[in-house]
């Protein structure tokens, strides 16, 4: 029986439970768009109910994939009373009275399963067991991760889960190991500390002169895992559902994506422990502070311990580094990791959409979806780039005659407009200090590029920018250019720190393009591309 252009089937005469009953179902592909012969395309996968539910009208918070799964499976899970009505509306085809029967059938499903359960327990009274106790805790096991058997402990699925936890979970992480960080320096009288380059004057270098701890890693690494938590949080959701239930094939599931990049993120926990944490502890502090000396021309807030041992002890100097170093690793783990989280996003999307074969199934909120992955990759690449632009300027400042990093930017501005007739100087020219920004610059860009180029050859080949007006092409590709120039000044403002006369001002124009970058927002919704 076809209503409202769907497969309907009757409610049973017999008395199924809930999982019968919903295997049934499936496989009929009730409830389904009908072909021209008045037949379904196919049974429903979880992909596809948990899309056909999530895009109903009245259900603002969408359905978890793995919650659909686990319907499927041979399990001790149920299905509450609010996906009760959204099932009943899907088999009812939206039809008032055949709604309301699905919702009593369906019901009387559920309470069979129920009765059935409680008697096995009263037959076979064991001990309850922490899976019995989960299993009746709810009647949805809510979880949008599905993961693979013998994976329960593997890293990425952690990584992937501390994410998808709330958004400000990992930024609070970071605020108290540097909320802890400000009183050890404080505490230890290296918050504000000078010491004397020459005769002539002092230098300031103390912790809270830090741009690159107190905003690169206090306030822009923050805003970055932000906002890869809520595009990870939107694309496991109801973004990703939305696409799979436009198709009839089962693409891989999130869950196994993450797995095929557990050597990646394997590899980022070394570099990040082993590379930035011990190798440049141990290198540029451990040793030198037990030598009383160092080569570095680079005197920061921990290694001036050598220069004045009358405020910071050697023992003292050489805890404190530690745990700051410490503390870096673990940021710097959280922000490759949050690279390599919107490169599997973005992969997971392109393979969705390529699985596509039909001109037609491109649809307004697949570019809508595809957008939004974009700008929050957009934006961490901005973010990334000033993290990398404020780590620069830290040690091109430590590296110059300037007493403190303000009158640094000011004598260099006042210098370039002719406001001052001496210019600052470089103590010692030596460009290895720059090289870890570099590398972080250069590696943000990279990724943004890598991830564009495959979102761009996504909307091409699925046609999803051709199959609508001049208005979405073009919006298409004047975000794409804006945020290579945004980019692009970033990259001028970083290289041009400390290198010539004047670099202040070109600093100050790209930090302020970069934060300005930060607001943009779509200016195309569906309505536009569908024309008036």
């Amino acid at each position: 029986m076809i209503v409202n252009g769907k497969y309907y089937v009757a409610p049973p005469t017999d008395d199924p439970d809930i999982k019968e009953l919903l295997r049934r179902l499936a496989a009929a592909g009730a409830g389904r768009d009908v072909d021209a012969e008045g037949l379904p395309p196919g049974p429903w996968t979880p992909e596809q109910l948990a899309g056909a539910i999530s895009q109903i009208g009245k259900n603002r918070s969408g359905i978890e994939l793995r919650t659909v799964q686990l319907w499927f499976q041979d399990n001790q899970k149920g299905i509450s009373a609010q996906n009760i009505r959204w099932l009943a509306r899907i088999f009812g085809c939206g039809d008032t009275h055949a709604t309301s029967e699905w919702q009593v059938a369906l019901s009387a499903a559920q309470s069979r399963t129920t009765s059935k359960r409680r008697e096995k327990r009263a037959a076979s009274p064991t001990p309850e067991t922490v899976v019995d106790r989960e299993n009746r805790q709810t009647p949805d096991a809510i979880n949008d991760v599905e993961t693979p058997r013998g994976e329960a402990k593997n890293l990425a699925l952690i990584t992937d889960e501390l994410f998808k936890g709330p958004s400000l979970t990992l930024p609070i992480i970071v605020w108290v190991c540097c909320g802890t960080l400000w009183f050890v320096a404080y505490a230890v009288g290296t918050h504000d500390i000078t010491y004397r380059v020459s005769d002539s004057f002092p230098k300031q270098v103390g912790f809270f002169w830090s741009p690159s701890w107190i905003i690169g890693e206090m306030i822009l690494l923050p805003m970055v895992l932000m906002s890869v938590s809520d595009t990870l949080k939107s694309w496991t959701g109801p973004s990703r559902n939305s696409l799979l239930s436009a198709i009839n094939s089962s693409p891989q599931s999130w869950g196994r994506r993450l797995v095929e990049h557990s050597l990646a993120f394997k590899l980022i926990l070394v570099v990040c422990t082993v590379g930035i944490f011990f190798l440049q502890w141990a290198g540029v502090y451990l040793l030198p502070l037990l030598d009383g000396e160092t080569d570095s021309s680079m005197i920061d807030w921990l290694l001036v311990a050598i220069k004045r041992p009358d405020v910071i002890s050697t023992p003292a100097a050489i805890m404190v580094s530690f745990l700051a170093f410490l503390y870096s690793g673990l940021l710097y783990w959280l922000y490759f990791s949050s690279l390599l989280l919107l490169y599997v996003v973005v992969s997971d999307f392109s393979d969705i959409v390529a699985l596509r074969s039909y001109r037609e199934l491109a649809t307004v909120s697949d570019y809508e979806i595809g957008e939004h992955i974009l700008l929050s990759l957009f934006r961490c690449a901005a973010l990334g780039s000033l993290i990398a632009l404020t780590i620069k300027v830290n040690a091109a400042y430590l590296l110059t005659d300037a007493a403190t990093i303000t009158k640094w930017f000011v004598h260099d501005a006042q210098y370039a407009l002719g406001w001052h007739e001496e210019p600052w100087r470089f103590i010692h020219d030596d460009a290895s200090p720059f090289f870890t920004s570099f590398l972080l610059l250069v590696l943000t860009c990279s990724v943004f590029m890598i991830c564009a180029k495959r979102l761009l050859k996504s909307f091409v080949a699925a046609d999803i920018t051709g199959a609508y007006n001049a208005l979405m092409r073009r919006q298409l590709s004047s975000t794409l250019i804006k945020m290579a120039c945004v980019l692009g000044v970033l990259a001028l403002g970083f290289g041009s720190a400390g290198r010539f006369y004047g670099f202040s001002i070109v600093v100050c124009i790209s930090v302020v393009t970069g934060l300005w970058s930060l607001s943009w927002k779509p200016r195309i919704s569906a309505e536009d591309a569908y024309g008036d």
